[in-house]
């Protein structure tokens, strides 16, 4: 089974087996999400390395250890380690056992390698069942004698070429809803590109305007009116091309976050819309956090007042998520209906630091206002 879907899958059936199951139904998620982690553990790896940066020739040593709700879990007997270049290309891959939860081993870096950034990537068979958010990554940067990071050469192959990923938060973008979406944009080898662009709707006026932020990625926000297709207009390395937006659902609703860290918490904000359309059934709300067996659940009543705003083109998050008792790691969120079936979702990383974001997103919207 895809490991993107065993955990969907094996949640929603258990959940529909609701003669087996308690009526309400944050017991039956509970129940169900329990039972998925007793028969399929999520076992995690971690590497400590002697050093962070290398030089052509050197050797990388380093020793790692599996775990599961961060305790010693030897689930599988063999970890793959792989060192990957910026063209995805795997340059050396190991395969140690497995001892007691723990490993070690070692890469011999070649000594023509080019300087510039790679990545350690390492995971078990088991791992592949999950979601690849949950395999083990870690740069390595590659110095040259002057202990100067180098872009790694261009080889002659042509990378003008990209495309570019949508990805609306929580899932989907609902018409007269606003919607944060994440975007990445890729050359031809799966490298990232820096792009601008703009976000138009059918009619032809400009919505959201778009800039990578980062290894191309980047966000904007987006009030989809009501009956109208989106499409992002978008240049990079000299090309210009235009990409469909997921189309809008009549009804359904929006989850937006706003995550703080301080050095010792971290603080998780939300807002929740629903559409006018089929709003009964979206009156009644489940948010499930969850990591690995640590459940916490809160529940959303929704009035008129709270139906969803045809005119309202800036995403605020002021209800607050208590996280105590949530260790560093991945953070799965899910809006549920009082039925028991999940609507949107997010996966949110975890880790005190002194990080602090925006508390709302202002955007453009077209002529119609709807």
């Amino acid at each position: 089974m895809s490991k993107q879907t065993l955990f969907v899958v094996f949640v929603l059936a258990v959940l529909g087996l609701s003669f087996k199951l308690p009526d309400d139904p944050v017991k039956r998620i509970n129940q169900a999400l329990h039972s998925f982690f007793r028969q399929y553990p999520q076992e995690r790896i971690h590497i400590l390395f002697d050093k962070e940066t290398y030089s052509p020739g050197e050797t990388i040593w380093l020793h790692g250890y599996s775990f599961n709700k961060s305790v010693p879990y030897p689930i599988s007997k063999i970890v793959y380690v792989e060192l990957i270049g910026n063209d995805q290309k795997t340059i050396e891959k190991l395969t140690l056992p497995v001892d007691s939860s723990g490993f070690s081993g070692n890469i011999d870096l070649p000594a023509q390698l080019n300087p510039g950034s790679y990545y350690i990537r390492a995971y078990t068979a088991w791992m592949l069942n999950f979601n690849a958010a949950f395999l083990f990554y870690k740069k390595i940067d590659v110095v040259s004698e002057g202990n100067t990071p180098l872009p790694q050469k261009e080889n002659s192959k042509s990378k003008n070429d990209f495309t570019i990923e949508f990805f609306p938060e929580g899932g989907d973008l609902v018409q007269r809803l606003t919607s944060l979406v994440a975007f990445k944009a890729t050359d031809e080898e799966g490298m990232p590109v820096n792009i601008t662009g703009k976000v138009m709707d059918s009619d032809g006026a400009t919505v959201a305007f778009l800039n990578t932020i980062h290894d191309g990625m980047g966000k904007f926000a987006i009030h989809c009116s009501s009956k109208k297709t989106y499409s992002a207009t978008v240049t990079a390395n000299g090309l210009t091309k235009t990409f469909p937006l997921p189309v809008p659902k009549n009804s359904g609703i929006v989850l937006y976050t706003r995550h703080e860290t301080d050095s010792l918490n971290d603080y998780l904000y939300f807002h929740l819309s629903r559409s006018l359309i089929e709003k009964e059934k979206y009156e009644d709300l489940i948010i499930c956090a969850q990591m690995g067996n640590h459940v916490v659940f809160s529940r959303i009543r929704f009035d008129e007042k709270t139906a969803g705003d045809p005119v309202d083109t800036i995403l605020e998050a002021n209800s607050y998520l208590p996280l105590k008792g949530f260790p560093p790691g991945i953070l799965h969120l899910t809006i549920f209906s009082d039925s028991a079936k999940p609507l949107a979702e997010q996966l949110l990383f975890l880790n005190p630091q002194l990080i602090k974001q925006s508390t709302a997103i202002t955007i453009q919207t077209g002529s119609s206002g709807n």
